[in-house]
């Protein structure tokens, strides 16, 4: 009994405790850490982590998957490569807002008071050295850090990891997650190397089970953002093995029996495939995983036939087009592309998904097409199925280079073969003229009542079918080869034809000017191609062809053809204009040297007056050197240097170095670069010129003559020429207006017009200087008052950095590390951005410029930050809104000049951007497309604030505020209390007792609340996946009764026809 008594008494004084100071979290005792646990785990943590599973569950409930493609792992992972900034939040910005309320409001950083008696105890000692403890604190850090992952803010993910090893650092389990998470993290943002050192680590690492399960998932993870496939699949194994959730399990054995495919594994393939089959499987996921199979069984015929039979089964009608597709995939694979170019035709027809598989089918008929050099049925076929294909596809810009060529070479294509027709009709005697008119003419009446019956049986409007119906024109050879026929299936009508086709420019001669109508155009030589190698002319057309009943008289088609020696001249000129370009294109984009041999032979087979002949001996020369065909080569040599001995072109040939320098062409190029930016950089402004010489003679199509041109031009600055430097530069500004070098171009002039001058003496790029830019406020163009000068809205902390050479993660873990060791109550988002030419850090959570320059103030003057960092770093300070106007383009010189003379005023500006040429005129090698300008500006010697960073240290102190480690101590201190604390209110005894009862009440009550909507979740889940397997199911009876509707109706609409 009396230790009974005493056990309450000390349980009634733990409680009066625990009431008394439990609210605090600047006491650390057993009591409070108590509180503060039970506080968090089972109140502001518990509905992060409910909001957690819900915001995760339903974007996998809304994901659909395309499984023509290798799936993610995850549905919300990143797109690799995607270069396309991501603003910050999304589904799981709920969370983070729980978790950072239970950090702030239950974080205990406080050390205890010491017990003196157990100062000898090694684990006691360690336990003093932590930095938090609450003992479930870490959850919440973890939670954040993940709710960042899910969101895509991988660069604020990995700061909150990050620093949770750090502050856990005596948790190996919480260390452990949290770097497994920065694996993801670091695979989702490519820092490949990153995420490989902290693999090896968790790699021999002993980790508990749960993590070991998690290690291997986000290793496989890792490893196919790589490309790693053979590496992935044990890993993904042990994932699929262990995955609980049956969707995700299904989606990643899915894309295991896809990786099996792509190593040639085919056995094992179709066996995964084979386990996605079954009553517990979706319809979705079964019928993907049947036509996955497909593509790696050897019994062909047997597949076909399955194929052809799911395809005919209602339940299937929405799959059609995928189906087909698969069957000309099996097609293909065994080399059958007659029967493969037909599946993908019918595909192409069936498609209802959204035109995906549409897309699908049509850049397959392209790709066969083009294999075989049939440019112009392949033509019409990217360019119409490129614009649903997946850019995520790694064919993809293949495929775009592709359609964007041949829609180039296409209007050069029908002029060739619109030609040869007419021509060839033209020479045949008029009687057989007319029986091939009158034949088509008896083809197209029958084919416009077929036309109108099929839009009766549809119950379209009759005007529909006016404006879309197409007319052929004439056959070349047979009743079954037209010239003239609609190549578009009518549904697609005229919009269609003029969204892939375009208008043609309209000729002298009247009877040719309606070649702007002509759609597909083939050769007409093979017999299973479809409508797609017939000859069309758009009846609607009355630019030439008059109205749409001349479509019915055989004069409207004599009319057209070339029989007057002008026509046939006018004819001929423009088959060799044709040909020259289709040759160039062939020759210089597509790179198929065969088709632009036979284009440039026959223009000078067939033209032998033609403009273009020394050109195109030139082109047959270098093509014939680049593919090593010495004899041809030196004929067209020689036919150069015999028929066109003055030319350039002969004097270029004759130089000893010329085939050298063709051989070499790109060793040579760099090398002259090179010279060439060193020169410039040098102040050598005549060796430059001479260099743009031998750049202009011998590279004048090489894609880095804009460069040549730029330095070029740049280089009369130099030498003090304003006129030719004004001359060259318009002319780079028109020829390259859509470039950068254009860009820089139309910049420099700009400044010029404004009465802003270069520096006349530069000796090299980085002494260029517009004088005068940003002397006073005075001084500011009035176009930079679009700027907003507001001091009360949100601003921006950016560091600004040289892309190519910072370590990413160093700055991001020295940024981390600052703001939370200085800042535990508050939390700076943290992001990287592209603004312009720039790569920055950006660090939010400013209200005010005020606020931001307090934060500037105190990170800039931290001596571990500045040694952490590299000197070329920039700091930059800005609003939200004159950010979005630098990202819609207004000039980043313009905002510096504002900055400094309208908000710079009372504060010290730390940062110099290096905006000079040399930074973007690049080293060779690097792509074009990554080449960016300078806009050369640098402040006056006179503004002392912009000051270079390589004279003056960005964040060291001033002299007279240097202060010991113990004063700077306690100044961050009281300036972090003044600014970023708030005081607590008081809790009396009472009201604290009750609060307790009330919370722990409260807690029990949210246990059985979790457990039931747990409950009535997976009720919800069941009744919602038989709901929707009874839609569909009412689906296909709707479908069928509306089949079997309409089958009726044309039935009665034929008998009605006939009578």
């Amino acid at each position: 009994m009396l230790i009974k008594s005493k056990i309450n008494v000390i349980a009634w004084i733990v409680f009066f405790l625990l009431v008394s100071f439990g609210c605090s979290t600047k006491r650390n005792t057993a009591a409070t850490r108590a509180y503060h646990e039970l506080t968090t785990r089972y109140n502001v943590f518990f509905n992060a982590e409910m909001a957690y599973e819900d915001a995760l569950q339903n974007i996998y409930d809304s994901h659909k998957d395309n499984y023509n493609e290798l799936l993610t792992m995850y549905p919300n992972s990143s797109i690799p490569g995607d270069t396309i900034e991501k603003k910050p939040g999304g589904a799981f910005d709920y969370v983070i807002e729980k978790t950072t309320k239970a950090i702030q409001e239950h974080s205990i950083s406080a050390k205890p008071v010491r017990d003196a008696s157990r100062m000898d105890n090694q684990d006691y000692r360690e336990w003093l050295q932590q930095s938090e403890f609450n003992p479930f604190i870490d959850q919440a850090w973890l939670l954040m850090g993940k709710a960042h992952v899910q969101n895509g803010d991988y660069a604020q993910a990995v700061s909150v990891l990050s620093h949770t090893t750090r502050l856990f650092s005596h948790d190996i389990d919480v260390v452990s997650e949290a770097q497994l998470w920065l694996l993801r993290a670091y695979a989702e943002m490519e820092w490949y190397s990153d995420a490989e050192t902290i693999a090896s680590t968790l790699n021999v690492r002993p980790l508990p089970n749960d993590l070991r399960k998690l290690f291997n998932e986000f290793y496989a993870f890792y490893l196919l953002r790589r490309g790693r496939y053979g590496d992935t699949v044990p890993f993904l194994v042990e994932t699929v093995r262990d995955k609980k959730d049956k969707v995700q399990k299904m989606r990643l054995r899915f894309l295991l029996g896809q990786l099996y495919a792509l190593l040639g594994e085919n056995e094992k393939a179709y066996k995964e495939f084979d386990k996605l089959r079954g009553i517990t499987v979706s319809h979705d996921i079964e019928l993907n995983a049947v036509l996955a199979q497909s593509g790696v069984t050897n019994d062909v015929s047997h597949t076909i036939r399955t194929l052809e039979k799911m395809a005919k089964r209602p339940k299937n009608i929405n799959y059609a087009d995928q189906i087909y597709y698969s069957i000309g995939n099996v097609y293909i694979q065994n080399d059958a592309r007659d029967n493969a170019l037909k599946s993908y035709r019918t595909a192409e027809e069936k498609s209802v998904q959204g035109g995906l598989y549409k897309a699908y089918a049509q850049i397959a008929q392209a790709d066969i097409h083009f294999a075989d050099s049939k440019y112009i049925y392949a033509a019409p076929k990217y360019g119409e199925g490129v614009g649903q294909f997946p850019k995520t596809n790694i064919h993809y810009n293949e495929i775009k280079l592709r359609a964007d060529v041949l829609g180039e070479m296409l209007p050069f294509l029908k002029n060739i073969h619109e030609q040869d027709s007419l021509q060839h009709l033209a020479q045949l005697p008029q009687e057989e003229q007319l029986r091939i008119i009158n034949a088509h003419i008896a083809m197209l009446k029958k084919k416009e009542r077929a036309d109108k019956r099929e839009e009766l049986i549809r119950g379209m409007d009759v005007s529909v079918l006016d404006s879309d119906i197409g007319s052929a024109m004439l056959p070349i050879g047979s009743d079954t080869d037209f010239y003239f026929y609609n190549s578009q299936r009518v549904a697609q009508g005229k919009s269609e034809f003029k969204r892939i086709w375009g208008d043609r420019k309209a000729e002298d001669n009247w009877r040719l000017s309606d070649k702007s109508n002509l759609a597909s155009i083939a050769t007409g030589g093979e017999p299973s191609e479809t409508t797609e190698q017939k000859t069309v002319v758009s009846a609607d057309s009355t630019s030439a062809s008059g109205t749409k009943s001349d479509i019915y008289s055989p004069d409207y088609y004599l009319s057209q053809l070339p029989i007057s020696a002008d026509a046939l001249n006018k004819s001929n000129e423009i088959i060799a204009e044709a040909l020259f370009n289709v040759g160039n294109l062939s020759k210089d984009k597509l790179h198929d040297y065969d088709f632009a041999i036979d284009s440039y032979s026959r223009y000078l087979n067939d033209f032998s007056d033609a403009e273009h002949r020394l050109d195109v001996y030139n082109q047959l020369y270098l093509i014939y050197l680049r593919i090593d065909n010495t004899a041809n080569a030196e004929y067209y040599k020689s036919k150069i240097l015999t028929e066109y001995p003055e030319s350039l072109i002969a004097q270029k040939i004759a130089n000893p170095d010329y085939e050298y320098i063709i051989n070499n062409y790109a060793h040579v190029q760099e090398q002259l670069y090179k010279d060439m930016l060193e020169s410039y950089k040098e102040g050598s402004y005549l060796e430059v010129q001479e260099n743009y010489e031998t750049a202009s003679t011998f590279f004048e199509h090489s894609n880095y003559m804009p460069q040549f041109k730029l330095l070029n031009a740049l280089s009369f600055a130099q030498a003090a020429d304003s006129v030719k430097l004004k001359l060259e530069l318009e002319a780079i500004s028109a020829e390259y207006a859509e470039m950068p070098q254009g860009e820089l171009a139309q910049n420099i002039l700009t400044g010029l017009s404004e009465g802003k001058v270069l520096v006349s003496a530069a000796s090299a790029i980085s002494d260029f200087d517009w004088s005068g830019s940003y002397e006073s406020s005075s001084l500011v163009s009035t176009d930079t008052l679009y700027f907003d000068s507001s001091a009360e809205q949100p601003y921006s902390y950016l560091l600004i950095f040289d892309d190519r050479s910072m370590d990413k993660n160093k700055l991001l873990f020295a940024v981390s590390d600052y703001n939370y060791s200085t800042f535990q109550k508050r939390l700076f988002p943290v992001s990287f951005i592209n603004i312009q030419r720039w790569s920055g850090l950006r660090i939010d959570g400013f209200e005010s410029l005020h606020a931001v320059n307090r934060y500037a103030e105190l990170i800039e003057s931290d001596s571990l930050f500045a040694h952490s960092i590299p000197d070329s770093l920039r700091t930059l300070k800005i609003s939200n809104a004159n950010m979005d106007m630098l990202r819609d383009g207004k000039p980043m010189e313009e905002y510096l000049a504002f900055y400094n003379s309208v908000l710079n005023q009372s504060s010290s500006v730390i940062y110099k951007l290096e905006e000079t040429a040399a930074a973007y005129l690049p080293e060779f090698g690097q792509q074009d497309i990554d080449m960016e300008v300078p806009v050369d500006v640098e402040p006056t010697k006179d503004i002392k604030q912009i000051t270079p960073l390589e004279k003056v240290p960005v964040y060291a102190p001033k002299e007279s505020e240097q202060k010991t480690i113990s004063e700077r101590q306690a100044e961050l201190e009281r300036k972090e209390s003044e600014a970023l604390s708030s005081e607590e209110s008081g809790v009396s005894a009472k009201d604290q007792r009750a609060t307790l009862k009330e919370r722990e009440k409260a807690r029990k009550e949210m246990m059985k609340e979790r457990e039931r909507l747990l409950k009535q979740k997976e009720r919800e889940r069941k009744a919602e996946l038989k709901r929707r397997e009874q839609e569909r199911k009412q689906k296909l009876k709707e479908q069928e009764r509306l089949r079997k509707e309409k089958l009726k109706e044309r039935n009665r609409a034929l008998k009605k026809q006939n009578r």
